[in-house]
């Protein structure tokens, strides 16, 4: 007998399915509720006022950036300004000590000199063009580059003034120039260097603020995104609410109910079938168990031998396997009938390998087409496969052949004499034989 208590926990959940199929049914059947399609539209009102506040907050966020980013630029032209006035004090300085130091006979401390005094000129060039261009234009993007190029025009004036500078010091100038001019074109470095730094922070400053502005917006603009989605969700669902059932839906719930009643039906009828059955006729060979053990699902519990579904179980080594197929003839001689062939059938491979001493084998299951009355289980066979066969075909060793460039080629000997002559070959045969369909024929000899 079976112990049924597990069986009936899951009757008592499948009828409880079935329950719960039939209420939703019903529910299809009437229609949408008065409270279900109130919380409804409320979910649709609730997204409504959720999307007006991200878009205020939106529009709040856009103005503060407008501030922001204004804020960031408010300097730029006074800074560009200072600068500008700056550099045309260091240029002068410049001139006037290239005037008077660096002039008549020229070495190349001389030329160097010269040459960074011109770099210093071009800077402020170079900055009074894009000092032209703030004052005519309220772009960012314009302001944004002429910061960058007059970054580069102050980098361009510090290389001219330390061109400048190696000069004076030079084993040529070194006693030539007062330590007093000397210093003064080393305080303008210094400025220059503070206009630098004031530039380089105030393109910080803008780059802080562009960021901080773009993070504020994209969560802002986030935000609405997530309201819009949330709101068409609920408009969605409000229009499921009040639509009626379709006739889809109320016949996919009718399948979900028989399917539950149909689990039920099996179970109750498992339930009324406490006595193991066998599923052939046959005999009991073995039984493992005894009255009160309980037995765990998968464990073999008794042995049947069937009546008359022998089949005949062997292993097939993995280099021969390739050649086997399922349909293959097979004549079967029982070691307890000897003398008695019997037809048989491969009707099963087994694609995974079993290891037998070290070697890979697969298993094969064959049918007869009749059994010997006293035939047992587990006794041996002699088996012969036949997995492809002809009549009346010429055949030679297959070590007589040999291979040259990708063709088969044997050795035939005429007169005395060998020649080469390339072969077509066909099935292989048992005791090393090979099928000759063209290129030999019958009285041929040949040789290794």
């Amino acid at each position: 007998m079976l112990d049924s208590e597990m069986l009936g926990i899951q009757l008592d959940e499948a009828k409880e399915a079935v329950s719960s199929a039939e209420f939703t049914l019903q529910r299809l059947l009437a229609g949408s509720r008065e409270e279900d399609v109130a919380v409804a539209r409320s979910g649709v009102q609730s997204a409504e006022d959720t999307l007006l506040s991200a878009e205020r907050a939106l529009v709040d966020a856009e103005n503060s950036a407008d501030q922001t980013i204004a804020t960031a630029y408010k300097d730029v032209p006074s800074l560009i300004t200072s600068t500008y006035m700056d550099l045309r004090v260091t240029l002068d300085t410049a001139d006037d000590f290239i005037d008077t130091y660096f002039t008549g006979f020229l070495n190349l401390d001389a030329i160097k000199g010269r040459s960074g005094r011109d770099n210093i000129r071009f800077a402020l060039q170079d900055i009074e063009d894009y000092r032209n261009i703030i004052e005519d234009s309220s772009s960012y993007e314009l302001k944004d580059e002429a910061l960058l190029k007059i970054q580069d025009a102050m980098q361009r004036t510090l290389s001219g003034l330390d061109d400048i500078l190696d000069t004076a010091d030079s084993d040529f100038y070194e006693d030539k120039v007062l330590s007093t001019d000397v210093d003064i074109i080393r305080a303008r470095r210094t400025e220059t260097v503070a206009d630098l730094n004031s530039i380089s922070s105030l393109i910080q400053t803008i780059s802080a603020a562009r960021t901080s502005v773009d993070a504020g917006l994209n969560t802002a603009r986030a935000s609405v995104s997530s309201a819009e989605n949330a709101l068409e969700i609920a408009i969605k669902e409000l229009q499921r609410v009040t639509a009626p059932a379709s006739e889809e839906d109320i016949e996919i719930q009718r399948s979900a109910v028989r399917r539950a009643q149909a689990s039920v039906d099996i179970l109750t009828e498992r339930i009324n079938d406490f006595s193991l059955r066998s599923p052939f006729s046959g005999r009991v060979a073995q039984v493992f168990g005894k009255v009160g053990e309980v037995v765990s699902p998968g464990v073999p519990f008794v042995t049947l031998n069937s009546d008359d579904q022998f089949y005949i179980q062997t292993y097939v080594y993995e280099r021969d396997i390739v050649k086997v197929n399922i349909g293959d003839y097979v004549l079967v001689e029982l070691v307890p009938f000897p003398d008695n062939e019997i037809d048989g059938e491969i009707y099963f491979i087994n694609e995974t390998g079993t290891l037998i001493n070290d070697v890979v084998y697969y298993e094969v299951k064959i049918s007869m087409e009749e059994i010997p009355s006293r035939t047992m289980s587990e006794m041996t066979a002699d088996i012969i496969i036949t997995s492809e066969s002809k009549d009346d075909v010429l055949v030679v060793p297959e070590r007589f052949l040999s291979r040259k460039e990708g063709q088969r080629v044997a050795n035939v000997l005429i007169e005395g004499e060998t020649e080469e002559r390339i072969v077509e070959t066909g099935v292989r045969g048992s005791g090393g034989m090979i099928e000759i369909v063209s290129g030999l024929k019958e009285g041929d000899v040949i040789t290794i």
